[in-house]
């Protein structure tokens, strides 16, 4: 197998991966590294300190398509949960890449591990490589990857509780895609933006949002994005609360989730088809699928997911109602989901109030005061009415330019069709027609009409080459316009 067949099975295999077949995409990357293995191998005949210039050339060659390659097997991985499996594969594609100079895959390596760093709940490191990422698509004008690292800073500020530096670097990155036509960018930013309305609890503009995103993907096909969509439209539904709606969405998008391989989706949507069990009053079910989220985002390596399966699990075994209701196990999984939430740098401030009112009803007064305390605190840091209005503002400004741009658009197309009508009406006639007259028909008493005509136009046109026909064609214009100006006739067609 050579080279360019190797390179082909890259091509494929990144292809399989936006197609959601992450299994396939595997099987292919790592046959390619196979057969690069050996190719790189028959190659190096000699020790690399004789080798010559041009070889020198190959090697580099190879080093490049192998990080290609580990770069798309790290997406295979990651899409499917495997974050622990994909981080070294990442590490070793971004040292290849520098050694190689090549800074647009530096670029994307960097928020490759920034991604897998956000999955397993690091926010600090993950903001640190988006961020390097950043630095570098912004200093090699990679627009795209502009984009996508904003939009990555915006997510982990949704995990942070952040919502309004999230919303920002979202409607900064949506505004970056819709300029270079990236419509699955436009659709993650949709969704990402209507998860932060969600969470300011605007579920109309969240629900409109969420749409938007979910007619997107599956307009361009992206079936891991209409899955995350329609998981998030079950997030709106639940909220109102309409759980039957809320059911149907959520179990949509775990069917599509398995039939991809996402796991990290598998396990919220498992996670959140229990919790409106639990709203139902169906305990059991609701224990079942807990426990099962729960046991996905362990192995997953999710922590925020840990942390809210243990908060969810935590109050089931606190409901009274419920047939194994354990204020011990209850207090356990709560007190588990605090520490981790602090450990991982989240303001989750339900489990505290989850939590107080389990002390509440054991007559822990002290404890219960202490963590409705913290409770009203971490609320009032997250859903502070400076969040909301600065959600509002952004919102406004995001409209406004979005209207700016619509009107620029417009003038453009105007001031197109103005130069096309002067190019083939008499200048008052175009104007007249700009004016908005519809019907012009002028009386003259004693008109001459000048024709004219090239002569073995075909037989010429079919001589000379299109570019040489043109330019003669506009010369002969040009200077046809000028004597028409200088007699003061009108040009009535080319």
């Amino acid at each position: 197998m050579n080279y360019e067949e190797i390179e082909s099975l890259c091509a494929e295999a990144g292809k399989q991966n936006k197609q959601s077949n992450y299994a396939q995409a595997e099987c292919l990357c790592k046959l390619a590294l196979e057969k690069l293995a050996h190719f790189s191998v028959q190659d190096r005949g000699q020790p690399e300190a004789k080798l010559r210039a041009e070889d020198g050339e190959k090697l580099m060659l190879i080093a490049n398509l192998r990080a290609r390659l580990l770069s798309v097997l790290t997406d295979s991985f990651f899409w499917r949960g495997m974050n622990v499996e994909a981080l070294p594969l990442a590490e070793e594609a971004l040292h290849l890449s520098i050694k190689a100079e090549n800074k647009e895959q530096e670029a994307k390596l960097l928020n490759s591990i920034g991604r897998i760093h956000k999955n397993l709940s690091n926010y600090p490191l993950a903001l640190e490589y988006y961020n390097k990422a950043l630095a570098i698509n912004e200093q090699i004008g990679n627009k795209a990857g502009v984009a996508a690292d904003t939009g990555n800073i915006g997510q982990v500020h949704i995990n942070l509780s952040d919502f309004p530096r999230a919303l920002e670097y979202h409607t900064r990155s949506l505004a970056i895609n819709e300029e270079i036509g990236n419509k699955a960018g436009v659709a993650a930013n949709s969704a990402n933006i209507g998860i932060v309305y969600g969470n300011l609890s605007d579920l109309p503009r969240a629900l409109e949002y969420m749409t938007k995103a979910l007619t997107i993907n599956e307009e361009v096909g992206n079936k891991l994005g209409v899955a995350m969509a329609t998981g998030n439209i079950g997030n709106v539904y639940n909220g109102i609360p309409d759980y039957p709606r809320a059911l149907e969405f959520y179990s949509k998008a775990l069917a599509m989730d398995e039939d991809i391989g996402h796991k990290i989706g598998v396990a919220r949507n498992t996670g959140n088809i229990g919790n409106v069990h639990y709203s139902l009053s169906n305990y059991p079910l609701a224990l079942e699928y807990l426990t099962k989220a729960l046991a996905l985002t362990e192995e997953i390596g999710n922590k925020n997911g840990v942390a809210n399966n243990n908060r969810d699990i935590g109050r089931l075994y606190g409901s009274k109602d419920f047939e194994g209701y354990n204020a011990d196990k209850a207090e356990d999984y709560l007190l588990k989901a605090i520490y981790m939430y602090a450990e991982i740098g989240v303001k989750s401030f339900d489990v505290h109030k989850i939590l107080a009112e389990l002390y509440k009803s054991l007559g822990r007064w002290e404890e219960a005061l202490a963590q409705f305390e913290r409770y009203h605190e971490l609320e009032k840091e997250v859903l502070s009415e400076e969040a909301n209005k600065l959600a509002h503002q952004i919102e406004t400004r995001r409209k406004i330019e979005e209207a700016e741009r619509d009107a620029q658009l417009k003038l453009a197309r105007f001031q197109g069709q103005e130069k096309i009508l002067h190019n083939i009406l008499p200048a008052k006639i175009a104007g007249r027609i700009l004016e908005g007259e519809k019907q012009i028909a002028d009386h003259c008493d004693n008109v001459s009409v000048f024709f004219s005509d090239i002569v073995g136009f075909t037989k010429l046109s079919a001589q000379v080459s299109p570019a040489q026909l043109v330019e003669m064609l506009n010369q002969l214009f040009t200077e046809f316009d000028r004597v028409a100006r200088k007699y003061g006739l009108e040009k009535i067609k080319p």
